[in-house]
């Protein structure tokens, strides 16, 4: 391979110069190493689209529908207000065009959008390609170069997302009771208070401890479930916002995740992603994720710590896009698309 011959090579020039570390421009963020993976994003320029919220880069767009429909992270395109925002896309060859929302799957945090371009190339979703751990991986971008490349780290697997915002204490009917709310998250927010009792949430009847994780499974971030707590010896009902955990500047992991970079705003919840070490921004989510062949592995769909990005594999994203345009759409060989 020659992406590894040239890296290897690389490694042999700096030991013989005597230098502890490649040069700037030789680590896998350097030009030179971007350079040897050139071919590889040359063919992709058309399946990726740069969006703006408001006039701001906001994240890069997944092309899979000839037609200029567009998959995202949908969590960076909204706006901090109620104001509705406009959205734009920028080409490959230096169009901008409006871009409009058509819905969203907030399961995995993802966005189907439609943008009025002709000459798109959708991508060809590799969804019964094996990955084998260690491969490289690229990000492509509008430009020649790749805007990222890095290794497969880590296959697919859940991470773990919303929470009430409790910390559960002891309770001598052995029932899940509220030891105490967690700042800034939902149970406080919405008046939760130590020593409240539970006694469902959702449409689920809670116990014990694995009760209340069993009822939170299925939610998503900014879900408002009913949470019904006995206090003071009568019933009483709360509406809970799910919220994502926040970051503790107490916890060393934390800091240490975010140490000279930004993270996602939602990096968690997720059903199923895979891990690779490619340094993207948030606003660098939403763009495909290919193998040195050129097909898309999957979409990227989080920064999550300093050397952690997920990507939604391409069998999730082929099934959320199915089920966002309500048809099956199929790559052809040639990489179109065709819809039944």
């Amino acid at each position: 391979m020659k992406v590894l011959g040239f890296a290897v090579a690389l490694w042999v020039s700096a030991s013989a110069a005597g230098q502890s570390a490649l040069p700037r421009a030789q680590d896998t963020e350097g030009r030179e190493v971007l350079s040897a993976f050139r071919m590889v994003v040359e063919a992709a320029r058309g399946s990726v689209v740069a969006l703006q919220v408001d006039g701001r880069p906001a994240a890069l767009g997944t092309v899979v529908g000839r037609s200029g429909l567009v998959l995202s992270k949908a969590s960076e395109l909204r706006g901090t207000g109620d104001d509705a925002v406009m959205l734009t896309a920028d080409l490959f060859d230096g169009r901008r065009v409006a871009a409009k929302l058509l819905r969203e799957d907030r399961r995995h945090d993802l966005a189907l959008l439609q943008i009025e371009a002709e000459g798109l190339t959708p991508v060809e979703l590799a969804v019964d390609r094996p990955v084998v751990l260690g491969k490289w991986l690229v990000v492509p971008g509008l430009t020649e170069l790749p805007e990222a490349v890095g290794v497969y780290s880590v296959t697919p697997r859940r991470i773990r997302g919303v929470r009430l915002g409790i910390a559960l204490g002891d309770n001598a009917d052995g029932r899940a009771e509220i030891g105490a709310t967690i700042p800034g998250m939902g149970a406080e927010a919405a008046g939760l208070q130590r020593g409240d009792v539970l006694i469902s949430i959702g449409d689920t009847e809670v116990q014990t401890a694995e009760d209340v994780i069993e009822s939170l499974q299925a939610a998503n971030s900014g879900d408002v479930l009913d949470v019904v707590v006995q206090r003071g010896g009568r019933e009483m009902t709360f509406a809970v916002e799910m919220r994502l955990r926040p970051l503790d500047p107490r916890s060393r992991a934390d800091r240490m995740n975010t140490m000279g970079n930004g993270l996602s705003r939602r990096r968690d919840g997720f059903a199923s992603v895979f891990q690779h070490d490619a340094t993207i921004d948030p606003a660098q989510c939403g763009g495909p994720v290919l193998d040195l062949d050129g097909r898309c592995l999957g979409i990227n769909i989080a920064r999550a710590g300093r050397v952690e990005a997920y990507a939604l594999p391409a069998a999730v994203v082929a099934e959320a896009l199915a089920e966002m345009t309500g048809r099956v759409m199929v790559s052809e060989s040639a990489g179109g698309d065709a819809e039944h």
